[in-house]
């Protein structure tokens, strides 16, 4: 019988293997093509992001704003220890701890006879730390180890875990002095400072319920300022702002159980607590008032000696900072001033 030979059509004779035809060989060669492309663009990305950061980090030092934060695990961010004039946009010195000092302050003390707690308006937003409150106490009682532990954008809450961080460098029977500003009632019921998370405690049957802020994502945005930046530049384009929870009656109940964890931070340093209060430039408004009753009733409650620098109005328009929130350099003049008087016995002692 006759052999019939098999004839292919063109069609067929330029059709490329199928994958099941492919040989072992020829399926690695284009796995290894794929991830090498991957790859690539994956170190694309990265280096663009790297040359952003940079270039973010670039422009806030031509722009006087360089970076003066870190985060922590437990205080949500803290302050760069080492700062030497850097500006902030103010010029910024810190100690090894973050704290910020006089330019020529030493920067390793490691015991202090008085400490200083606060937000921005303690430590000094701003202005030079010498036309501060803060600064101005220094200079007037340079026998006193004064540590300004303040940290801008800080509630009250940050303001306890850092009092009980720092708390061992207190000397025996030193003082502690906490400048609480009306935004705390606040501050205090906000989970997040613009897009990154902030610890915050809640009221369980009368105890305080801490909540950490050490999240992958969390700290993600920290690891970079190109992160930090788009984040927060991508909720103020879609009007994001993260909710506080809680009424102003359980911000006065949660403001008292901090406060008074506060003072019991203090007396186990057989410490002198004193609380200074201001509502700024809403003093004589209704809710400055409240909130001002609300601070004086947990600093009583603690057993806190509680000064007001709103009484006697020692502030006029014209010493606020243009936010209309801080003191300008007057202003921190005008409450030294009116407060120093008041705590001189306290600093006195304590040389």
């Amino acid at each position: 019988m006759a052999l019939t030979e098999k004839t292919e059509t063109p069609a067929q004779a330029h059709t490329p293997p199928s994958a099941e035809s492919a040989t072992p060989a020829a399926q690695a060669s284009a796995a290894i093509g794929w991830l090498g492309r991957l790859a690539m663009a994956a170190l694309g990305a990265a280096v663009i992001l790297v040359v952003l950061n940079y270039a973010f980090i670039a422009g806030g030092y031509f722009t006087g704003h360089q970076r003066m934060y870190m985060f922590d695990a437990e205080l949500g961010w803290r302050v760069l220890p080492n700062l030497e004039g850097a500006r902030t946009p103010y010029v910024t010195y810190t100690d090894v701890h973050g704290f910020r000092i006089l330019p020529g302050e030493p920067r390793d003390r490691q015991n202090f006879d008085v400490m200083l707690v606060g937000d921005s308006f303690c430590f000094g937003s701003w202005y030079p730390a010498e036309r501060t409150l803060a600064g101005m106490l220094k200079r007037d009682n340079p026998a006193v180890r004064i540590a300004n532990t303040a940290v801008p954008g800080y509630g009250t809450d940050q303001e306890l875990l850092a009092l009980r961080r720092y708390a061992p460098m207190l000397k025996r029977g030193g003082a502690v002095i906490l400048l609480t500003y009306l935004n705390d009632f606040d501050d205090i019921r906000d989970r997040w400072e613009e897009v990154r998370e902030k610890p915050w405690f809640e009221l369980q049957g009368g105890r305080l319920v801490p909540h950490r802020p050490d999240s992958w994502g969390n700290r993600l945005l920290w690891s970079a300022h190109i992160f930090s930046v788009s984040a927060y530049l991508t909720s103020l384009a879609l009007g994001i702002e993260p909710r506080i929870y809680g009424n102003d009656i359980y911000a006065a109940r949660l403001y008292k159980a901090i406060v008074r964890q506060m003072a019991q931070t203090v007396r186990s340093r057989q410490g002198k607590f004193v609380v200074l209060f201001t509502a700024g430039a809403q003093a004589n408004t209704p809710a400055g008032r409240r909130w001002a009753a609300a601070a004086r009733g947990a600093a009583n409650a603690a057993g806190a000696v509680f000064f007001s620098l709103d009484e006697g109005n020692p502030l006029g328009p014209a010493m606020f900072a243009p936010d209309h929130i801080h003191w300008n350099a007057a202003g921190n003049r005008a409450v030294y001033d009116y407060i120093a008087p008041k705590l001189q016995p306290l600093l006195a002692a304590r040389q």
